[in-house]
């Protein structure tokens, strides 16, 4: 039992480094490519980004699956066990291994060559070292995506310490060599040539950590031919389906949004739009920190005292949630221009209407990610469905809409799209869940935080408040900061008597986050 709780304090402890690395490294690289790489690279190079994040789906959720069966197995002794384990008792873990291997590999290499077809479509300007980029920077999707099997073992065997440690060290690597080399070699093939020798080192790293941490796993003396296992990779595949369909509805609707730009748009803005996702998404990604972090919470209230103990805890954390987000919101929609000033240069702002729709939806986001976190700890999940639905309504308004009214219409229709499908219900399926009054909730939440935040950005713009500081950006962006600070404190302020029953106190709530984000930890895997 010791040793088990060491390997989940030190995943824990690895995945808030990685997640920290992450955020680091991108602020820092992003400006350095945007300096050294031409215009026509940077937009290939984001495109090559939303092209890889497509090619991460050709696991067809085969990651999540897998780890999950690797740790059934793996705890099965320990109690009662799963009727889905009988189809694996009759393979030993190397054959499963070697299976998911072979089958996902064969699966990666068709999508990357169709991948490859898609490419040379879009390619329409024929430069031949953009084509051989992709390729190079698909080989890297490639590896990344095999080093996802022993990711999944080292995972399901309580290792995910090592497997998170092995990412960073990757992710350091890279950052290293780009910081170290790019001046020297400033074009879009060299960078992608270090994006797969990232992949490659972090594929070996992986499957030799296994190796060396788990050899019983391939001390079986499993002849060569029965190393696939058909029924085995049937069921995994099986048990995955779900997962990839919440994966695909996921991409249509967060990432596609670079295809129909390339489409309707042209290349032109690929990277500007790219850098403002990227901005919009660091503030998602902090406040979604408390969101995963109160999952163990829920579930402990939900046991005990069912669904009406679990309303008080769903008050706070939307709450802080909420303010959090549209505080961030209020900062980005003011100070956008000027963070893109000093982050990567002038004349990439793309207009205070498409950093507000990017801001809009990200409230929205967050809004119905703390009701998912809430349904999907009262042991329900009845969304893939409508992901997918949201996705293919995204592609096909921002055809349409693209086409229409250029950029900002692009963006208006994945804002709308999701709003008219994921946003909604799974607020709407949370609340019913909770025997919440929708009306009250929508009144004294998200309407009342958006209305304040609306007022202060009115009143910023008719003083005309920030024309005191167009000579300095770094001295308006601290007013705005300011200006967001004073706005949380207002709402916290508001929210107060919820935020402090005595039912269950905030400094409970933080405590009991950060004590139990090994637990969370555990339940997202």
């Amino acid at each position: 039992m010791k040793g088990s709780k060491g390997k989940v304090l030190k995943g824990v402890s690895f995945s808030w480094i990685k997640f920290a690395t992450s955020i680091a490294f991108g602020i820092i690289l992003t400006p350095l490519i945007f300096k050294l790489l031409n215009k026509n690279e940077i937009n290939y190079w984001y495109l090559f980004f939303s092209i890889g994040s497509f090619l991460q789906m050709a696991d067809l959720g085969l990651a999540s699956a897998l780890s999950r069966t690797i740790a059934y197995i793996n705890n099965s002794k320990e109690g009662n066990s799963d009727s889905s384990l009988e189809v694996y008792k009759r393979y030993t873990l190397k054959q499963i291994y070697y299976t998911a291997l072979l089958t996902f590999l064969i699966c990666v290499i068709i999508i990357f060559f169709v991948s490859v077809v898609a490419f040379s479509v879009l390619d329409s300007t024929n430069i031949s070292i953009i084509t051989i980029a992709y390729v190079v920077y698909g080989v890297g999707v490639i590896l990344n995506l095999i080093s996802n099997i022993p990711s999944a073992f080292l995972s399901g065997l309580e290792d995910v310490g090592y497997d998170n440690l092995v990412k960073v060290l990757a992710q350091v690597v890279y950052f290293i060599l780009i910081v170290t080399f790019l001046e020297q070699f400033p074009n879009i093939l060299f960078l992608s040539g270090l994006f797969l020798l990232q992949n490659l080192i972090q594929l070996l790293l992986l499957h030799i950590t296994l190796y060396k941490k788990h050899k019983f796993i391939f001390s079986s003396n499993t002849k060569v031919k029965s190393l696939f296992a058909f029924e085995a990779a049937k069921e995994i595949y099986k048990n995955s389906m779900p997962m990839f369909i919440n994966q695909l509805g996921g991409w249509l609707t967060n990432r596609s949004v670079i295809f129909i730009t390339t489409i309707t748009v042209g290349t032109a803005y690929i990277a500007d739009l790219s850098v403002h996702q990227q901005l919009i998404s660091y503030g998602v990604a902090i406040v979604s920190v408390i969101n995963q972090s109160v999952g163990p919470f829920i579930a402990k209230k939900y046991i005990k005292e069912g669904r009406v103990g679990v309303i008080p805890l769903f008050e706070k954390v939307v709450i802080l949630a909420l303010s959090l987000i549209t505080a961030f919101a209020l900062f980005v929609i003011l100070a956008g221009n000027e963070i893109l000033q000093i982050w990567i240069g002038t004349g990439h702002f793309l207009g205070n209407s498409v950093i507000t729709l990017l801001a809009i939806s990200a409230i929205l986001e967050i809004q119905h990610a703390v009701c998912g976190n809430f349904v999907w700890n009262l042991g329900k999940w009845p969304f893939n469905y409508w992901t997918l639905a949201a996705g293919i309504l995204s592609m096909v308004l921002g055809y349409i809409l693209g086409n229409a009214f250029g950029l900002e219409g692009l963006v208006f229709a994945f804002t709308l799209s999701k709003l008219l499908t994921i946003n909604w219900y799974v607020v709407y399926y949370c609340l019913k869940e909770l025997n919440y009054n929708i009306f009250k909730f929508i009144i004294n939440y998200p309407f009342m935080m958006l209305l304040m935040m609306s007022v202060i950005i009115v009143v910023v713009k008719l003083t005309n408040l920030l024309s005191f500081f167009n000579e300095s950006p770094l001295t308006s962006i601290i007013v705005i900061c300011l200006i967001a600070a004073m706005y949380l404190f207002i709402v916290l302020i508001k929210y107060k008597d919820k935020l402090l029953t005595k039912n269950i106190k905030l400094s409970k709530l933080m405590d009991e986050i950060k004590t139990r984000r090994k637990a969370a930890y555990i339940n997202v895997k």
